[in-house]
């Protein structure tokens, strides 16, 4: 048998003295029970509007939606509409959900700041979309480190401050739409409980105005002033890294259900814990480290988190690119034997000592950054005078290029 059930909009439940509405359709075929379906919601429609305001201050809705016109007292008690807190509290304690300190942490912080704009012990079902769009203006004009910059003052008046002032650094867009999504996410659990019959925050947020390929950029110019390098914003970069860019091929294989390779116990026969590039360095009289032999796999996970959060991908040739900023690795000790890479280091090294001072312990990361750097250098302006990867060379090790 199917029946049919519908919801009483909220604002006429108290006239109508019921939430829901449920019909039997008398009948368990599919198609008979639509066409059921139809004539009952049509009927209910009917009633609802007469309910809103055709001069029936009470309507009694029954089984068979035949007697409408009696009126009768309502048969649900009139509830009493929870408060924002109130609701931040039942959904911070929510048994369905298991949320880290970290999460719960965020809404409370992120309460704190709707409470100075948005009143928590105002009725759930009666905050608004402008009361949404008020919060959103505000958090839009909210400076950075709000408390550092005005002490004195709240959010919403440091807010306001920063608005005269025209202040640039204020909060970026996606921590303002994390606020945003937060509160919204206590809404949605408000619909959920039949609290409110929708939620004022859906969609809205902050347009971001900086593409993500733009950031990307600007996040690395950030890092390049650093250390004290400025670039125009089309200047293209090249950048070479002391650290595995890939791992070898056939650990990865074996890890993954792959084949057994045969390996030998010497470590230059050893492929599981060697890539090709650094067992070809050793044939040449190297030592190269190995993430996996020699425990870097640290620095190598972090320049390839680095490479990818940069937006950029792995090409060909064993460089990686984004079209405008490239990457390549390097080795440091074996550049340095070059002596096309010797003769641009050592004037560059002594300069960089009479205009800063280095620590004995820093000595060695400083020689070798600048070697890094000649080595970029070279592979941009002198093609021709590094190293290039074999054409057989496995693309997920990637290789290290080093000057001839």
């Amino acid at each position: 048998m199917f029946y049919l059930r519908l919801r009483v909009p909220r604002t006429l439940q108290e006239k109508v003295g019921r939430t829901h509405f449920w019909r039997s359709l008398g009948t368990s075929k599919w198609d008979e029970a639509v066409r059921e379906a139809r004539l009952v919601g049509a009927q209910f429609e009917t009633l609802l509007r007469q309910a809103e305001g055709r001069g029936l201050s009470l309507v009694r809705f029954d089984h068979d939606l035949r007697d409408v016109g009696e009126t009768i007292l309502p048969t649900v008690p009139p509830k009493v509409a929870k408060t924002l807190r109130e609701v931040f509290e039942l959904h911070q304690s929510d048994p369905s959900k298991a949320r880290t300190s970290k999460t719960v942490l965020a809404y409370e912080n992120t309460f704190e700041v709707i409470g100075a704009v948005i009143d928590l012990d105002t009725p759930i079902c009666d905050i608004s979309r402008d009361d949404c769009r008020r919060l959103m203006e505000t958090l839009r004009w909210v400076p950075s480190n709000p408390t550092k910059r005005y002490p004195k003052l709240g959010i919403v008046q440091a807010a306001e401050m920063a608005k005269r002032k025209k202040l640039t650094s204020t909060l970026n867009p996606a921590t303002i739409n994390a606020y945003l999504n937060r509160l919204s996410s206590v809404l949605n659990f408000a619909m959920n409980e039949g609290l409110i019959d929708r939620n004022p925050t859906r969609g809205l947020k902050v347009a971001d105005p900086v593409r993500a390929r733009d950031k990307r950029f600007s996040w690395l110019r950030e890092m390049l002033r650093l250390c004290d390098v400025d670039i125009s914003e089309t200047a293209e970069i090249m950048i070479a890294i002391d650290a595995p860019l890939g791992w070898p091929s056939s650990m990865l294989s074996l890890a993954n259900g792959g084949g057994i390779a045969e390996i030998s116990d010497k470590d230059d026969g050893n492929v599981y814990t060697r890539r090709a590039t650094e067992l070809d360095l050793i044939r040449q009289g190297f030592s190269p480290l190995s993430s996996v032999r020699d425990m870097i796999g640290s620095q190598s996970t972090k320049a390839i988190h680095f490479l990818r959060a940069a937006g950029l991908t792995s090409q060909s040739g064993a460089v990686w690119s984004d079209g405008r900023v490239s990457a390549i690795e390097t080795y440091p000790a074996v550049a340095l034997k070059s002596a096309q890479c010797g003769n641009l280091h050592k004037p560059l090294f002594q300069n960089l000592l009479a205009r800063q001072a280095v620590t004995s312990p820093a000595m060695a990361d400083v020689r070798d950054a600048l070697a890094c750097a000649v080595v970029a250098y070279l592979a941009v302006e002198n093609p021709s005078s590094v190293a290039q990867p074999p054409a057989d060379y496995p693309d997920l090790e990637g290789w290290i290029i080093v000057p001839k």
